[in-house]
């Protein structure tokens, strides 16, 4: 028997299934929250009841800002009205955090709630609970993931880092400069989240050594935002040589004006997505002023060129590039902004940003992605990097209420992906909602074997031939069909296999349950950013 049946009131935020339910003045459909907050209320007290618990609990979201204080209240009276009706009484989690402080570092600091536990007691609360945030330990040596994190960060070096970025689908019969290993049209975007996961290590450590990959890894950055010669322009990648396959069509390789290197074009939004979390997470960590004068240049001048298409990327000869239209990954667009406002003080990126929102609904068709099963191997560029700068810089409250519902309504599926990535954000901004605890499970499962394509597979054939106790029937059907590459006759929607047994993969918070995954070939070996962003991402914000 439980004293407190605990109610989620994320139920209140059905995303909107058209942009015109959006509300503008809340960004959500209020009416539709008043409609269903009776219905959820009585719903949480029969839940209650069958659970034997003494009590109902509610988490206001109070703390993470996810209702106005006049909602919040109204909360507080109809599910108070509703646990009275069956005997029960009703607990109210308050509190709150400071989310108001752009440059916060790490975990939001607690702060006054906004609702006095006068005011819950008088709409109806039986008793009230605080909620305060507690930083994790930060810097411990000896912690196993700490211990993954370096092996896997020493490999990196060893083996994918090459002219300054990384090397993300490494085949391992040839050597990293060999012709088979030059095209990595996937560079910008890895080295960008591998310099913020840099950044995050040295100050959750104080370590010096992470500040100087961290440095290291922006120079490459800023080198991909200038090799063109055309200012905002951002390149795939650049090698010292002449490729041996300069390839033709939109995306190929492009000779530098300073005759030495090559470019590879055509960028996309998932490149951009790390390209600015890593320049901005350099920006905010590294306090370095002449790097950082140096990043607000190149931003400036990248979301200029943005500006300047209607909000899509061009090539230097003015050609649009492929994948580069923030129409389609709004949150990605708004993030962009965001960020050049942040950095540069002016005016006008906020201007356009509040612009993007209304009246072209860049909000609204974000809330609305949100809400639907994505792939998550869309969903770290549209969603995940997007979402955490958008966080951390946004201090309209109304706005801010809008990104942190959004945490929530995409958390279901990244829960049923282990999308690690989104969880350590999710449990960063909202950490009354426990996530920390799924986040070192997942990492905890995470080994070399997800690294190295030829081991997976070594290892996989051993596990199906023996008896481990760990691997299910749909488990088994699943790694077969994967090691043999035959996927006809499986059931799309039973196809998940636990992070220890996951395929490599070169973003492993990509998996996607309802498609298998394929690799890119029997001998490759991927670099394991996937692991140090999110643990190091968690570990600076206190939540591993």
């Amino acid at each position: 028997m439980s004293d407190i049946h605990w109610f989620e009131l994320s139920e209140l935020e059905p995303p909107p299934v058209h942009n015109y339910e959006v509300d503008p003045e809340d960004w959500r459909c209020r009416a539709r929250r008043d409609r269903v907050r009776p219905l959820l209320a009585r719903r949480a007290a029969a839940e209650a009841r069958r659970a034997q618990a003494t009590a109902l609990g509610i988490r206001d979201g109070v703390a993470a800002l996810e209702f106005s204080p006049e909602e919040a209240l109204a909360n507080v009276r109809v599910f108070a009205d509703a646990a009275h009706a069956r005997g029960l009484r009703l607990v109210v989690q308050s509190g709150a955090y400071d989310l108001t402080q752009p440059l916060a570092a790490g975990l939001p600091a607690a702060a006054q709630p906004v609702l006095s536990e006068a005011e819950l007691r008088a709409h109806g609360a039986d008793a009230v609970t605080t909620f305060v945030p507690v930083r994790a330990t930060t810097g411990n040596a000896d912690d196993a993931l700490r211990i993954e994190a370096d092996r896997i960060d020493r490999e990196l070096r060893a083996r994918h880092l090459l002219d300054r970025q990384v090397y993300t689908v490494l085949d391992m019969r040839y050597a990293l400069d060999a012709p088979e290993n030059e095209w990595q049209e996937d560079a910008d975007w890895l080295t960008g989240l591998y310099a913020a996961a840099m950044c995050f290590a040295y100050r959750a450590t104080g370590e010096e050594r992470y500040a100087a990959q961290a440095r290291e890894a922006c120079e490459a950055l800023l080198e991909l935002s200038t090799v063109s010669g055309v200012p905002g322009v951002v390149a795939r990648q650049i090698r010292r040589q002449r490729p041996a396959d300069v390839k033709t069509g939109r995306k190929r390789w492009h000779e530098a004006p300073d005759g030495r290197d090559w470019w590879s074009g055509d960028t996309s939004r998932d490149q951009l997505s790390g390209h600015f979390l890593g320049l901005a997470v350099c920006y905010d960590l590294l306090e370095d002023e002449e790097l950082g004068d140096r990043i607000r240049t190149v931003v400036r001048d990248t979301v200029d060129r943005i500006m300047e298409g209607g909000m899509w990327l061009r090539d230097p000869d003015g050609s649009f590039c492929t994948h580069a239209n923030f129409f389609v990954a709004t949150f990605c667009g708004l993030a962009s902004l965001k960020i050049a406002h942040h950095l540069t003080g002016e005016g006008r990126f906020q201007d356009h940003y509040l612009r993007m929102i209304d009246p072209h609904a860049f909000l609204a068709h974000a809330m609305r992605e949100c809400g639907r099963q994505q792939d998550p191997f869309f969903q770290h560029y549209q969603q995940d990097s997007p979402l955490y700068h958008l966080l951390t810089y946004e201090t309209d409250p109304t706005l801010k209420r809008a990104y942190a519902r959004c945490l929530r309504a995409l958390h279901p599926d990244s829960l049923a992906n282990g999308n690690c990535y989104h969880l350590v954000a999710h449990a960063a901004f909202q950490p009354e909602t426990g996530k920390g605890a799924l986040v070192r499970d997942e990492l905890a499962a995470f080994s070399e074997m997800q690294l190295s394509v030829p081991l997976w597979r070594e290892r996989v054939a051993e596990a199906l031939d023996g008896d481990d106790p760990t691997l299910g029937d749909s488990s088994r059907r699943n790694l077969r069909a994967l090691l043999e590459g035959k996927h006809e006759g499986l059931d799309p929607d039973a196809l998940y296999v636990p992070m220890r047994w996951r395929p490599p993969m070169e973003f492993g918070w990509q998996y996607h349950r309802h498609g298998l995954p394929g690799t890119h070939g029997p001998h490759t070996r991927y670099s394991g950013v996937d692991y140090l962003i999110a643990f190091w991402m968690g570990r600076y914000h206190g939540v591993l």
